[in-house]
């Protein structure tokens, strides 16, 4: 029997014209509460589309904002809140939300005021977890909400905010619209003018720009919205600013370059032995995977991180949120998770193939290198330096470096500054991407760098704080 089945008819007595999804019926694609932001939108968009498809007799497509852009799916977890689904002509910004307040709902102004993002229609989800459902509540088209609002409500974070009362109830009216050509968008938009101004040079100024200041700011602030706009609205520009940055190294010089990174010295431990004892091993992962460790008392010796079903979900979700490689046809394996490692082309997928690996098997031999270095003696607080490594399907080496903190509290110090040096020695210029500064609000738990270089190349690492400084070099 369907326990949570009593809780939506009751709310659909209530909200009669509402559209509600029963998330039971969809056990192929749990949505639970430690579901990031990109699980959340890309759970609620297959289940929306399935439910589509099966109750309503409607096919969708994704489309967001550009078909078989690489790593799109991470714009919607670091950039954007919400998901776009096409159906015939007609374009639907669907907004998940798991408030329990319907007053209102809101919308980033990417949705509204870029043109290649923009949708015909914006309907709201809530998402109730513990009643197991998503809630459909209203619409609002692209005409209307221009109409009653030129610029967003909220100009800091920028967002329009959309009160219930300007909403329409009534979803079949959104369905059959489907089946017509939708209402024409507005035009009052400037970004596409803006674009044109833009020239080359000034484009990978503001990337740089933008990559230097993500780990102290949302990349989507950073900039006016008419640069950043500008750069979103534009399939190439998109393209370029989701690529990984690339380390380019001169030859020379020479023999301080004393560490190679598959064979670092005794500072350095692997991950398992250097999170030890359990309450450190908790500490690394941080306070959501405590609290879920706390809860699961089957997990062994508090090192697992998911159980099978969650590891097989997890891999599952990597597959879908690609696009070049298929997806088995069975239950997908730790094989299937090195296969998309070692062949997809997209950086940030391989990233999290490569980091579910490192957690769920950590002996398995096709496991990338990843070492961890205690920083606690050189600056007085409970700080970790981590290296990973993973060969790229060029031939080429991506390095992700993170500093961790394994205080009580989860957060850096403020103010704790990793660099990367140029083969000699030398900072980078502060206006490139290759260095990242501990913020005071929100905290970090963490700040990393990631960029790509090739066998033979040389880099170092400045790690910087209260005045004092340590400088680890490699070879790759």
């Amino acid at each position: 029997m369907n326990t949570h089945q009593p809780n939506i008819s009751k709310l659909t007595e209530i909200y009669s014209e509402h559209d509600w999804i029963d998330l039971t019926a969809y056990p192929d694609w749990p949505i639970n509460e430690d579901a990031t932001p990109v699980e959340l939108n890309l759970l609620c968009q297959r289940i929306v589309k399935a439910w589509l498809a099966t109750d309503m007799g409607l096919a969708s497509e994704e489309d967001f904002p550009y078909s078989g852009l690489p790593d799109r799916d991470r714009l919607v977890s670091q950039l954007v809140n919400g998901f776009c689904l096409k159906i015939n002509d007609s374009k639907i910004i669907f907004i998940p939300s798991d408030r329990i307040d319907i007053s209102s709902f809101e919308v980033a102004q990417e949705w509204v005021d870029l043109t290649n993002w923009m949708g015909d229609y914006y309907v709201p989800i809530q998402v109730d977890l513990d009643a197991q459902y998503l809630h459909l509540w209203g619409l609002i088209t692209h005409q209307e909400l221009k109409r009653i609002k030129k610029e967003p409500d909220d100009r800091v974070f920028r967002y329009y905010h959309v009160d219930s009362d300007r909403t329409i109830d009534n979803l079949e009216i959104l369905w059959a619209s489907c089946e017509l050509t939708p209402a024409p968008r507005s035009k009052d938009i400037t970004a596409d003018d803006r674009i044109l101004s833009l020239e080359n040079g000034i484009v990978t100024e503001l990337i740089d720009r933008i990559k230097l200041e993500a780990s102290t700011n949302f990349p989507r602030l950073i900039l006016p919205f008419s640069q950043w706009g500008a750069i979103l609205n534009d399939r190439e520009y998109l393209n370029r600013y989701l690529k990984p940055n690339r380390l380019v190294s001169p030859l020379k010089p020479e023999e301080w370059w004393i560490k190679q990174i598959d064979s670092l010295d005794a500072y350095w431990k692997n991950t398992k032995d250097f999170l030890h004892p359990p309450q450190l091993k908790m500490a690394f992962r941080g306070p959501r995977a405590c609290l879920r460790e706390a809860i699961d008392q089957k997990n062994h010796e508090g090192i697992s991180l998911e159980t099978a079903e969650q590891i097989n979900i997890g891999i599952e979700q990597l597959y879908y949120s690609q696009t070049e490689i298929h997806t088995p046809e069975r239950v997908l394996t730790i094989d299937d998770l090195v296969s998309l490692m070692e062949n997809s082309t997209q950086e940030d997928i391989r990233l999290k193939a490569a980091e579910y690996l490192w957690k769920i098997d950590p002996d398995h031999p096709k496991t990338p290198i990843r070492k961890m270095r205690d920083l606690e003696g050189d600056f007085g607080y409970p700080i970790a330096l981590m290296i990973g490594v993973l060969n790229t399907p060029d031939h080429h080496v991506a390095i992700l470096l993170r500093l961790y903190s394994l205080g009580e509290e989860f957060h850096l110090p403020k103010g704790l500054k990793l660099a990367l040096l140029d083969p000699n020695g030398k900072p980078y210029p502060k206006d490139k991407p290759y260095q990242s500064i501990s913020r005071n609000y929100p905290r970090n738990e963490y700040i990393q760098l990631y960029f790509v270089a090739a066998s033979g190349d040389r880099f170092g690492i400045s790690i910087t704080l209260n005045g004092r400084e340590i400088v680890e070099k490699f070879l790759v």
